[in-house]
């Protein structure tokens, strides 16, 4: 693994606040943040002859510029691809939400700038008018028909994405709406609020299922102490970027919080999708944890050592990566203890994670106006599981 953070200016040096790669096309990645424009870009390896070797870390991706999309006013906060990468959502500061497809003109230059050739041209050509504040988090439904947004108005609203019409207004969050996650099963969705709860609503009542912030911890081997699960509107943070694994069997949960011993311990979370009252895991940070990002491939599992117990019961692994304040972690659910760790890499505080399709790439933006890769070789992450087949195939 190598890490490289590209001297370019991704919107101007502005703060970037969100970033996603496609999810069929691993070299094509959106980025957007305070200056409100949407930009495309094409990450690429270069050859191994263009490397230098001598380099302690050496720039082994090229990024060239795709489009940039134009129709915000205001802060973009977040951008996502559905999920076969036809349309792309946007929202930010000024209340509403961009849906973005792309059209068959190519080659057009920019009107303000003619450095910039849009490669490929892409217009917004649905609207959503719902949220009273700024919304800061969105989340696609598997099959595309839904789209579900969190704004600090409080409140969530669940969108029927081919008629632009609300199919519900929920207004159970007592505090601003952070982070939102459709279930890839498509049976649930989470919320994650300031009012320091977890809420999982069912896809077909939109009804609340669980509402999750105590819980009961034992001390001293007997009394039980409860104790809050999640940071309060104190956090210095917009967002809390939740991620289901890609076969929905697990939850992970950023801007976690338990107190122990007279102090609060800042933690991250994983439910099970079994057992969502209360998490069947917690993983420890020294600073909060703001965004969770789950590699989208099944791994198998590491040679086991006689006698090990594997912590969650499916025959397979899943690779994550945690990004707290200004460090990321990668951990894989087999042992829980973090294999890689990278700090200090941006001037400012991180703001999103997002692994390519080939799982050859993790994006980490941050709002100093930078974005730092991390670079995996083939098989270094492992091989990749498949079920019901004897042979194994390996990451291109």
């Amino acid at each position: 693994m190598k890490f490289y953070t590209p001297e370019i200016s991704w919107h101007e040096r502005d703060p970037i606040f969100t970033c996603d790669f496609h999810p069929t096309i691993p070299s094509k990645v959106a980025t957007a943040g305070v200056s409100g424009e949407i930009r495309l870009w094409q990450v690429l390896n270069k050859s191994p002859a263009a490397t230098n070797s001598k380099q302690k870390h050496s720039a082994e991706i090229e990024i060239s510029f795709v489009s940039n999309l134009k129709r915000h006013t205001k802060s973009v906060n977040v951008v996502r691809w559905n999920s076969d990468g036809k349309l792309l959502a946007s929202a930010g500061d000024e209340q509403v939400i961009f849906l973005w497809n792309e059209n068959d003109i190519k080659n057009q230059k920019t009107l303000d700038n003619e450095e910039y050739e849009n490669k490929e041209n892409w217009f917004a050509f649905k609207t959503f008018r719902g949220h009273l504040e700024d919304i800061l988090d969105l989340a696609w439904s598997r099959d595309s028909n839904s789209l579900i947004s969190g704004s600090i108005d409080n409140s969530v609203i669940v969108w029927n994405v081919n008629t632009g019409s609300k199919i519900a207004i929920l207004k159970e969050p007592k505090g601003f709406v952070q982070g939102v996650v459709f279930d890839p099963l498509s049976a649930t969705y989470a919320v994650l609020s300031t009012d320091r709860c977890l809420r999982i609503y069912s896809t077909t009542s939109n009804k609340c299922m669980h509402k999750v912030n105590r819980i009961q911890l034992p001390k001293d081997g007997e009394l039980a102490i409860s104790t809050r699960l999640f940071h309060d509107d104190t956090l210095k943070s917009f967002f809390r970027r939740m991620k289901y694994s890609p076969d929905g069997s697990l939850l992970f949960t950023p801007s976690g919080c338990l107190e122990l011993d007279e102090k609060c311990v800042n933690v991250s979370f994983i439910f099970t999708r079994n057992c969502y009252h209360k998490p069947c895991l917690y993983i420890p940070h020294d600073k909060p944890s703001i965004a969770v990002s789950v590699c989208p491939f099944k791994f198998e599992l590491s040679p086991k050592k006689e006698n090990e117990q594997l912590i969650f019961d499916i025959p397979y692994r899943f690779v994550f990566a945690i990004a707290t304040e200004d460090s990321v972690f990668l951990f894989d659910t087999q042992k829980l203890t973090p294999f890689a760790y990278i700090t200090d890499i941006h001037y400012s505080n991180l703001s999103d994670l997002s692994w390519s399709s080939d799982a050859r790439f993790l994006m980490i933006s941050s709002i100093d106006g930078f974005s730092t890769f991390l670079i995996f070789k083939e098989n270094e992450l492992g091989k990749v599981y498949v079920e019901n087949v004897d042979t194994v195939e390996t990451i291109a």
